[in-house]
């Protein structure tokens, strides 16, 4: 057991060894500094188009709450200008929804442009893909990340109370909202789990085979329960995901 520990504190220390002088020869610093600034700055577009999106669905609730967010840290003179500003958010404008969902999508797309930078200089990679190609994909690619990963979010935090409406509306079993109870968060994490794998397949300009990462969590369960049992390990071709 002694010597199995020893082992595999070898192992982390290499790995942990080996990553910080990748990362420092690459400057995957200013390559995370670059993707932050494009993320830091789409951030605001995007608010203006989900305000703007709000506007058409009438929820003055939302819009209230808002504003019971901001008394506590605006002066009283300050809310009478709060309150002008929400009463025009309100108001829905075509013309403002199709320019901040423009902006917000080109600024989220060159992070993700930026990204294609990073993940290519990971693998070593030259990137040959055109310009006209990649500004299209980017954007695409941008699109359907987002909706993984909000369908992700929505499934964390749609329960059984949301169920049971939905249950009501729709005619579900009952039993359906006991089994959504567990399967909902599994499902989450399969969900955020496909977005990082197919960000990793389809970014890079590479070819290699598409990958969960939950398969990657078996091959190294496999591997430690081999050393301490000494049970031969299941070969990762042969591994479901």
């Amino acid at each position: 057991m002694k010597d199995i520990c020893i082992k595999l504190g070898i192992d982390a220390y290499n790995l942990i060894n080996q990553s910080a002088q990748a990362y420092s020869r690459h400057a995957m610093s200013l390559h995370a500094a670059a993707l932050a600034y494009r993320l830091l700055f789409s951030v605001f577009p995007f608010i203006v188009f989900l305000f703007s999106l709000l506007s058409f669905f009438a929820v003055p609730a939302f819009f209230g709450w808002i504003r019971d967010q901001a008394v506590p840290f605006l002066p009283h003179a300050a809310l009478e200008q709060v309150d002008a500003i929400i009463r025009e958010l309100q108001v829905p404008r075509i013309g403002l929804l199709s320019a901040s969902s423009a902006v917000s999508l080109w600024m989220a797309s060159s992070g993700m442009r930026q990204l294609m930078i990073a993940l290519n200089v990971v693998y070593a990679a030259v990137e040959s893909r055109v310009v006209w190609k990649r500004i299209p994909f980017s954007m695409l690619f941008t699109v359907g990340i987002a909706m993984l990963l909000i369908t992700a979010g929505i499934m964390m935090h749609f329960g059984p109370p949301a169920m049971q409406c939905l249950a009501h509306l729709f005619g579900i079993e009952p039993t359906f909202i006991v089994f959504w109870e567990w399967l909902r968060w599994p499902a989450a994490l399969l969900l955020s789990n496909v977005a990082v794998a197919l960000a990793y397949y389809v970014i890079p300009n590479v070819k290699h085979r598409f990958r969960l990462f939950f398969g990657r969590f078996i091959v190294v369960g496999n591997r430690v329960e081999r050393r301490r049992s000494r049970i031969p390990v299941l070969h990762p071709e042969f591994l479901p995901l």
